[in-house]
This record gives structure tokens, sequence and C-alpha cells, in this order.
């Protein structure tokens, strides 16, 4: 290894805690990547439900619906904030929630519909909606924003040792 690059170690800081780790970001990456799996899984069986899933009238949440939210889903990067939840309504469409202590927001996807908004502690809510053909996961990255102290829910470093970092 040549002097140059032997003062250099890649860190991984996590915004839940004030130091970086040197080391830990692959575990963290296989913890999101199950995440993103177990999310999977619990669209196919939502997937399954049918009518009346709910013992009230609630309607089943159709393909079409599964398939938005599937195409959300993989549009996130595994740096993103995962939802917190993501439960089927008696409107058969998905509800996606973000609960944070800056606020929470909302994704609901529909068959041929979504609806989102944010309500943050501190600032202006954000609300977005219209025909699925205009969700822009970006657009929703950015949204999300603001209940989350970083756009990244985790981020990679690059430190220089000899600086005493």
């Amino acid at each position: 290894m040549s002097t140059a690059t032997a003062n250099w170690t890649l860190m991984y800081f996590d915004t839940d805690e004030l130091w970086p780790r040197i080391g830990e970001w692959p575990v963290i990456s296989r913890t999101a990547i199950w995440e993103h799996a177990a999310q999977e899984d619990h669209l196919a069986e939502i997937a399954l439900l049918s009518d009346d899933w709910d013992g009230c009238g609630a309607l089943a949440v159709s393909n079409e619906a599964i398939a938005h939210a599937r195409t959300f889903l993989d549009s996130l990067s595994v740096t993103d904030s995962s939802p917190d939840t993501i439960v089927p309504t008696a409107a058969g469409t998905l509800l996606f929630e973000w609960e944070t202590s800056f606020g929470s927001a909302h994704l609901e996807i529909g068959k041929s519909t979504f609806g989102f908004y944010t309500s943050p502690v501190v600032g202006e809510s954000i609300m977005i909606g219209g025909q699925i053909g205009v969700l822009n996961a970006e657009q929703i990255r950015v949204a999300l924003a603001t209940i989350f102290p970083e756009t990244d829910t985790f981020s990679l470093a690059i430190s220089d040792n000899s600086m005493g970092f």
C-alpha cells in the first residue's frame, strides 16, 4: 500500500449515533437488504387478502396497487429510509408510513392514483398526489427529508487519519 493511501480509512456514519464506526457498513447494508426483503414478503401477504379481509367489507388490494408499491420500494435505494409500516386500507389501497421525532409522512398507493403528505414538527407540510404515472420516488425522498435530520439514513465518508479524525 502506498503512503498516500495508507492514512485513509473507510468510516461509516450512522445518523442514530454520534460517532463513526470503522468497517461496519456491510452489516448495516445487509440489514437494509433484509428489511427490503421483509417488505416484499409483507406485500406478498397483503396481495393474498380477499374482499372483506377485515370482516367489515374492506376491499382487496388490487394487483396494480401491489405492483405500484413494489416499483416504489424498488426505486428506494438501501440508503433511503424504509417506511416504518406498510398496511392495506379498507379502500383497497396500500399505506406507507414513516414516523420520526421530526414528524410523520404517509404515502397511499392505489390502482391508478397516489397521495403523499408530510407533517413535520417544524416547517410546512408537503402534499403531493395525482395519477400514479407521476409518482416520482426522488420527489418523495426530498419531501421525506423534512422529517429526517438528513436525506440519507446512512452515509459513507472517508477520513484522513493523519488529521486526527
